[in-house]
């Protein structure tokens, strides 16, 4: 179980709980309206609307090889704060609140970053989508330790449809490599005016010298944009 938290705790960085100050959701169907929409810039942007009081809520399965598909407790974001600099995104896995992060959206790029001791630190974080949206585009990911490197490319343009919606997305794939392991490969799909509506974060340990895959999945079920 401790190895399931280690691969979800990846997903974190990428798009980061308050406790119960969240308002209610309301199911995310492909046609329901989105009041209110809004994002830092115009256009591209909306492929991650950062509007105050958004919040969206994923189901998330776990799995590894040779087990069943586990189901994990409800996962919760949340946009709470915002200012001339970005806007706080915070996260709640059930009753586990993480560290917070800054969204900051461009007319170039989204990019993510830990908050750490109350700012945010440009030094640990991870354009999540160039601007505009390109398939075939790719760029460098994190800072990663140890010889591991990590590659974003932008792959093109899916249907994504699961037990949340139906929309038309864009797919993202990250590659990790370490010295010594297999790579990596972890998806997201982002559609324009909700933001991520799938991820799959892959992680491979090693149990004994047996490498192991393990995933954590994210679908997103509910959607609520709460005006503050």
């Amino acid at each position: 179980m401790h190895a399931f938290r280690v691969a979800f705790s990846l997903i974190a960085v990428l798009i980061a709980g308050c406790g119960s100050g969240f308002p209610a959701a309301r199911p995310a169907t492909a046609s329901a309206p989105i009041l209110q929409m809004r994002a830092l810039n115009e256009g591209e942007g909306a492929w991650y609307p950062v509007d105050l009081g958004r919040r969206w809520t994923y189901r998330t399965t776990f799995r590894h090889a040779g087990t069943p598909e586990r189901e994990g407790a409800p996962h919760v974001f949340a946009i709470t704060a915002e200012d001339r600099d970005g806007v706080r995104l915070e996260r709640r896995y059930g009753q586990t609140q993480a560290l917070p992060s800054r969204i900051r959206v461009s007319d170039h790029e989204v990019r993510a970053m830990r908050w750490l001791d109350g700012d945010p630190r440009p030094e640990a974080s991870i354009v999540l989508l160039q601007m505009p949206v390109v398939p075939g585009a790719n760029w460098s990911g994190r800072p990663l330790a140890s010889g591991a490197s990590e590659t974003i490319t932008c792959t093109g343009y899916e249907t994504v449809t699961h037990e949340g919606g139906t929309w038309q997305a864009v797919r993202v794939a990250h590659v990790v490599r370490r010295p010594g392991m297999p790579d990596d490969e972890s998806l997201y799909w982002y559609a324009r005016g909700i933001g991520m509506v799938r991820g799959i974060e892959r992680l491979t340990i090693l149990v004994g010298k047996e490498p192991r895959l393990l995933e954590a999945e994210l679908r997103l079920v509910a959607m609520e944009n709460t005006p503050r």
